[in-house]
């Protein structure tokens, strides 16, 4: 796990991180996925938090995406772009066929650039369960061409199944509410839901859905996290008995 985690991120991979409200999921969203990324476009409705970023570009209209990416992504190494788009509106669907067009038309925009994470801190705003099919494909044919996707939402129950179901790396905030309990229980083992439930105020379960493993981390102060238990480690393997010479009839000393 250690050496996993430490490793660059994959070309494309899935997060969703989920949790109450001021539970830390974009500061786990932020400090844990997106800064290890060098090329990630935000899409922020609200444009309260991610603006902030170090760095970022901060673009209004779909048209100046386009155009920062076209003449600017392309000569830096490492760039932020933060997309302040009205909910479901154009610009949000025009911003998901350019991240993740059918693969079948070729490479595509992030694979054109070596890869682009794109960042949602509210999937219900975005992949909700009645989204339009353009925006839930992202998650399936987004890996073809090196799209990776983190998002954080309160309300697991009400994002598209195609969200959690593809998802890699499940992150679990403090979280109460029964039907969104029942989601998460879905993916995550009885000993990482044991975990969930005794979560302090910041702490995280962050779970591998594919291996089937993860880690217990807690927050002493903002963005920082510390782990404090790995989760699902194999035992270490068990020390062969010593073999022992039988012993005769009698006791140690008995003779023929």
């Amino acid at each position: 796990m250690g050496s996993e985690w430490h490793t660059a991120p994959p070309p494309s991979t899935r997060v969703t991180i989920v949790g109450r409200t001021g539970s830390g999921k974009s500061s786990a969203l932020l400090s844990l996925f997106a800064e290890r990324y060098p090329r990630v476009v935000v899409l922020d409705h609200l444009g309260t938090q991610w603006p902030a970023w170090k760095g970022a570009q901060v673009v209004y209209r779909f048209g100046d995406a386009v155009r920062w990416l076209r003449t600017t992504a392309p000569k830096a190494r490492r760039w932020r772009l933060v997309c302040c788009f009205p909910q479901e509106s154009e610009d949000v669907t025009q911003l998901f066929q350019l991240l993740a067009p059918d693969p079948r038309q070729g490479g595509g925009f992030p694979k054109a650039l070596g890869g682009v994470a794109l960042v949602s801190d509210e999937l219900v705003k975005v992949a909700h369960t009645s989204c339009p099919a353009i925006i839930r494909d992202a998650w399936s044919n987004g890996r073809h061409v090196g799209l990776t996707i983190l998002g954080a939402t309160q309300r697991p129950s009400q994002v598209a199944r195609i969200v959690t179901a593809s998802t890699e790396w499940l992150g679990v905030c403090q979280q109460h509410e029964p039907l969104d309990m029942e989601v998460v229980a879905a993916y995550l083992s009885p000993a990482a839901m044991r975990e969930v439930e005794q979560l302090p105020r910041f702490g995280l379960v962050l779970y591998n859905t594919s291996t089937g493993r993860g880690m217990v981390l807690h927050s002493p102060a903002q963005g920082q996290y510390v782990q404090v238990r790995e989760l699902g480690a194999p035992e270490p393997p068990r020390k062969p008995r010593p073999k022992t010479k039988p012993v005769p009839p009698g006791g140690a000393g008995a003779s023929d």
